[in-house]
């Protein structure tokens, strides 16, 4: 079932241009990459308030229970104006499906940000989130957000692409549903890769599509888009990939060769132990499933849940 609409992504300017503090660009293949397949929307809160390129660092300083960003040499404290052009900018954006940000900036850095005493050479006291992430944190909390570093860790990667495109995918989809039957066939398509971040958010919009206090269409729009936005907050398991994976070669088993299911659970096997990525067991059940007409398993998105070509980029 092929992919027809693009999510909106926030991405760190200085993928795309010499804005960091060193004037220099900072590519990254997924972010390049998804420029195919998604609307990007690139930001640099620095150069948004008139820091320039290259220009004098800054860094986060601790002042009691306050964290302010400071710059260097110049002493000026830059929370303020961080602080409302983040406001600003995160209240115009709409329909977000998901953001990009630069690792370890003062701005951006998403985790692992070093904090200072002072802008003294003085060894950080602590590592905590960038002031600009930090605000898309509170004004987006369901909405996935990785660093361009961690999202080059495979299964990380994955999460974030499913919970993404998932997203895009819901919000078209509310656009276009008119009858309950609408609804069920979005989720129907939906079970595995709920299944996959979390049984306990599947059953829970099992029962809101069941609908059985007879609510308004709209309002079980909003409880459901409110409940799947919750279930791709979080993150995919090694573990309940193997266990939808398993479920769908229930699905198949018995129409294949012995020889065929021991090697699918060798493979499964291999994945577990981290000896073989999860696009090659995808790969192989998608050719099992082809083979023997499983219509259902066919119309998971859980087996093409984002553009192949992004799987591979390293």
């Amino acid at each position: 079932m092929p992919l027809e609409i693009k999510p909106n992504i926030v991405v760190s300017r200085c993928f795309f241009e010499p804005v960091r503090y060193n004037g220099v660009t900072t590519p990254n293949p997924l972010v390049d990459g998804l420029k195919e397949h998604a609307n990007l929307f690139p930001v640099c809160p620095e150069m948004e308030i008139g820091l320039g390129a290259p220009r004098i660092p800054v860094r986060l300083v601790q002042s009691g229970d306050s964290l302010h960003m400071v710059q260097l040499k110049t002493e000026l404290d830059m929370t303020e104006k961080i602080s409302s052009f983040g406001s600003n900018f995160l209240k115009g954006l709409k329909d977000v499906d998901g953001f990009i940000l630069k690792s370890k900036s003062p701005s951006c850095g998403i985790s692992g940000v070093k904090v200072y005493l002072s802008t003294e050479k003085n060894p950080p006291v602590k590592k905590g989130s960038g002031l600009f992430s930090g605000m898309v944190k509170d004004a987006f909390p369901l909405v996935p957000i990785e660093s361009e570093s961690r999202i080059m860790e495979p299964d990380i990667r994955d999460s974030f692409l499913r919970s993404v495109f998932a997203l895009a995918e819901l919000r078209n989809a509310v656009q276009e549903i008119r009858k309950p039957g609408d609804l069920v066939e979005f989720h129907t398509r939906f079970k595995l890769t709920l299944m996959a971040f979390s049984q306990k958010h599947m059953r829970s919009l099992g029962r809101i599509v069941a609908n059985h206090e007879r609510l308004p269409l709209m309002q079980v729009l909003d409880r459901y888009g409110t409940a799947f936005r919750e279930t791709f907050s979080g993150r995919i398991t090694r573990k309940n990939h193997i266990n939808v994976l398993l479920h769908a070669f229930g699905y198949f088993s018995s129409e294949i060769t012995g020889q065929e299911k021991k090697r699918f659970l060798s493979m499964l096997e291999r994945y577990k132990n981290g000896d073989v990525p999860l696009a090659l067991v995808l790969e192989m059940t998608r050719v099992y499933i082809s083979g023997n007409g499983k219509e259902y398993l066919g119309g998971q998105r859980y087996f093409e849940p984002y553009p192949e070509d992004l799987l591979y980029k390293k």
